[in-house]
């Protein structure tokens, strides 16, 4: 936690519910879901509708994760409604869905760095066939979009070689 947080750990110890409610509106996502975790489980010690009715309001929080602790908190209390039952399985399936597309974005890169570092070594002029050396690291430069062969003077784009070796066209010796 950053400077000047508020100590949700010891409200929770103190059982400080007003203050764990006021920690719900701080700007750090961090003590908002912490403040609901801990509300959640200082069920037992309230059982008023402003406690709710905050937990309900963090359902609409701008960090998925903060809402989606808030409408599970709510479930767990027993007064979650139908709706809020079925936004909390849409706000799982969204961070799911988020984690697989970043995954796939991380694995595409992989592959990018595989390529231009295999690519480092030799490549095949599309044109003539024949194996030149390529510059090592000009593949990396941002502003390199076509490279030109030594022999026949062809230019070969930068992302047309990275499909044909995705594809299994091209290969360095």
């Amino acid at each position: 936690m950053r400077l000047f947080t508020p100590n949700v750990k010891n409200m929770y110890k103190k059982k400080d519910i007003k203050g764990l409610v006021k920690a719900l509106r701080h700007k750090d996502r961090e003590v908002r879901q912490n403040a609901i975790d801990y509300l959640r489980s200082l069920q037992t010690f309230y059982r008023g509708t402003k406690v709710v009715d905050e937990i309900r309001r963090a359902q609409n929080d701008s960090d998925t994760l903060v809402a989606l602790t808030a409408l599970r908190t709510l479930e767990a209390l027993g007064v979650a409604s139908e709706v809020e039952r079925k936004k909390a399985e849409n706000l799982e399936r969204k961070i799911h869905e988020d984690g697989e597309k970043a995954l796939k974005d991380l694995e595409r890169h992989r592959r990018t760095i595989e390529f231009f570092s295999r690519w480092d070594l030799n490549l095949a002029c599309p044109k003539c066939g024949k194996y030149a050396r390529v510059p090592e690291g000009s593949t990396h430069r941002p502003d390199m979009r076509a490279l030109e062969c030594p022999y026949c003077g062809a230019h070969y784009d930068i992302n047309q070689a990275r499909r044909d070796y995705e594809d299994g066209k091209s290969s360095d010796s």
